[in-house]
């Protein structure tokens, strides 16, 4: 535990750092960051861009145009979407504002005291949000200066040569099919159902090769390479590999665009499901959905996939879209750190708006209301 162990607490104090970062998914290394006496802190996001985050920097976002990252739609929602989008970000709201400190406040409080700030409050201190995000290329949001896109600070536009045994796998093939699930899906527990319907579109499909991170104990034909661990941005990079078949994972959507290879989305959870969508309104992907993952379907997305051009060249779009920013994502981390440090008091936040207010609820109704008030006098005159 961070917060009783005093000789942690003591280092931390005693390194006088100007400025912390932390990730999005938990609030309390806000409170540590105060109890470190630490006077600034930002953000550090490696997901989709989060609502409730863009809130605590002061930036007030519609539900209606930006999907949750849990939530599996685009930007362009029904209104069933809008609908569950609005209920799960309210409800992420009221857990993130008055349910999760609480906890927290308890814990700081009994070691630092009762005046220790409640974290409701030092949430909203915040300077920046670095996002690990494209904005040329997500979804678009209306933000402020405190939103710093760094999507493509990993990306490289150069691959290195293959080493064996992938530099023959790769010469001696015509078109290859990249499969992985990632490092968050074992292959272990991938079910046998899944596992049969990969080796049949495999089997069926002895013109194309395929390169599969997979157990090495599974029985698979000779078009493919199976293993553990391969060089995924490298492979993904060569000419020859014509589709990535991913879980959509946030990663993985990054490598897709930066080698400009289509994707085949199978979602699994979280914000894979919201990805998958991206990738489908990029139209640089296709969906085949986890209920009914067979050999049918995915031969049928495999297809579609190669043959229509017009998702290898919505990839590549993207890929000299990641790659001709003129604002480098090195450049950009920099900026907003040095601008933090050199400016600590600078205040860019907007008017903090209750619900009402934010929707103009209250402007509304008073709107609605005169015409009604003139209709009700009518009557009453008329009469």
């Amino acid at each position: 535990d961070m917060v009783s162990n005093d000789e942690f607490m003591d280092k931390m104090r005693e390194e006088k750092f100007d400025i912390a970062i932390t990730h999005h998914l938990d609030a309390c290394p806000v409170s540590i960051i105060h109890a470190a006496r630490i006077p600034q802190f930002g953000y550090i996001l490696s997901t989709p861009l989060v609502k409730t985050q863009l809130n605590n920097l002061g930036i007030p976002v519609l539900p209606s145009i930006l999907p949750s990252h849990l939530t599996d739609a685009s930007n362009h929602m029904t209104f069933t979407q809008r609908l569950k989008n609005y209920l799960l970000e309210m409800w992420q709201t009221i857990v993130s504002r008055f349910f999760q400190p609480v906890n927290i406040d308890i814990a700081f409080r009994a070691k630092f005291g009762e005046e220790f700030p409640s974290n409701a409050d030092l949430v909203l201190n915040g300077q920046f949000l670095i996002a690990n995000v494209h904005p040329d290329i997500e979804f678009p949001v209306p933000v402020t200066s405190k939103v710093t896109y760094i999507g493509g600070l990993a990306m490289s536009n150069e691959s290195k040569p293959l080493e064996e045994p992938y530099a023959s796998f790769v010469n001696k093939s015509d078109k290859i099919v990249f499969v992985s699930f990632g490092t968050v899906a074992d292959p272990k527990v991938m079910p046998n159902s899944w596992r049969k319907a990969f080796v049949e579109l495999f089997e069926k499909n002895p013109n194309i090769n395929f390169i599969w991170r997979m157990e090495n104990d599974v029985e698979v034909p000779k078009n493919v390479l199976r293993n553990l661990w391969h060089p995924q941005n490298d492979l993904l990079a060569h000419p020859k590999v014509v589709a990535f078949i991913s879980h959509a994972g946030y990663n993985s959507i990054g490598e897709s665009i930066a080698s400009g290879t289509p994707l085949i989305t199978v979602p699994l959870f979280g914000d894979q499901l919201r990805n998958s969508r991206l990738a489908e309104y990029r139209r640089f992907g296709v969906r085949v959905e986890k209920g009914n993952l067979t050999f049918d379907s995915l031969n049928e997305a495999m297809y579609k996939i190669l043959d229509n051009p017009s998702y290898a060249k919505s990839a590549s779009a993207l890929r000299k879209i990641a790659f001709s920013s003129p604002l480098k994502a090195g450049d950009s981390l920099r900026h907003a750190i040095n601008f933090a440090l050199e400016n600590p008091h600078y205040n860019r936040d907007l008017p903090s708006l209750n619900h009402f207010q934010l929707y103009s609820v209250d402007v509304i109704s008073l709107l609605l209301l005169i015409p009604f008030l003139f209709f009700i006098s009518f009557c009453v005159i008329i009469k």
